[in-house]
């Protein structure tokens, strides 16, 4: 619906490819891991564990991921600056006075 290749990809003790092998092999981009059932605490140890040697982001909650595919969203929609919090409040106040 957003335009995000996505790959549904079985966890570790389902068998088959492994999404850690994936995840290291640098294939996989983000993951959207909501935990369940008796084996998702070893499951979830081992992706983040894989996820965390490689740089690449978890996400854990649908709350979660909603907010990250408008954010993904926004990034290709707006140009985006980062700014402390003191030159925003500067430029803030500067609109104001002007």
């Amino acid at each position: 619906r957003n335009g995000i290749p996505t790959q549904v990809v079985g966890k570790l003790h389902e068998g088959g490819e492994s999404i850690v092998d994936l995840i290291v092999a640098g294939q996989i981009g983000l993951i959207l891991n909501t935990p369940s059932g008796s084996d998702a605490r070893g499951d979830g140890y081992e992706i983040r564990a894989a996820a965390t040697s490689v740089g690449t982001p978890v996400i854990t909650t649908v709350a979660e991921f909603n907010a990250s595919v408008q954010a993904i969203d926004a990034l290709r929609e707006y140009e985006w600056d980062v700014t402390s919090l003191q030159v925003h409040d500067a430029n803030l106040n500067a609109a104001r006075n002007a």
